[in-house]
């Protein structure tokens, strides 16, 4: 069993976000006697779960969607509203590295410019690349 300290210590991550978890019900610690937070192996896994679809942009809300799924019998609604949610998930990290990809592209072209004194002469074509990632980024995002 982990202290809150050495359970945070554990997952690379502030005792804050650790409270926060247990304040929102994410996750549920034991109590000890004396009513301090004991965490186990269970929780330890519950939290990386958490920890890597918080990584993957998921709400909270949504966080506690999935973990519903691991713990209820699930039902065809619940199944049905999952799958969306995945889906959705899925589409938005596609697109983002999608967007990641262009930019990283415009990086390498950038960087030999941004050593060369001609950059004035492909600043637009810059320019234009930037408005274009931004213009596709906005679409996205409604």
């Amino acid at each position: 069993m982990y202290s809150i300290k050495e359970f945070a210590k554990e997952l690379k991550v502030k005792v804050s976000t650790i409270r926060y978890y247990e304040r929102v019900r994410l996750i549920v610690p034991k109590r000890s006697d004396n009513g301090y937070r004991l965490y186990g192996d269970d929780e330890l896994k519950r939290t990386r779960y958490i920890l890597v679809m918080k990584y993957a942009a998921f709400s909270i809300d949504e966080i506690k969607q999935m973990l519903s799924m691991m713990v209820l019998p699930t039902t065809p609604d619940c199944e049905f509203k999952s799958e969306q949610l995945l889906v959705t998930k899925e589409r938005e990290l596609t697109q983002k590295i999608a967007r990641y990809q262009e930019v990283l592209a415009l990086l390498k072209e950038v960087k030999p410019l941004a050593i060369d004194s001609h950059y004035e002469e492909v600043e637009p074509e810059i320019t234009a690349r930037i408005d274009t990632i931004y213009q596709k980024i906005n679409e996205e995002a409604d």
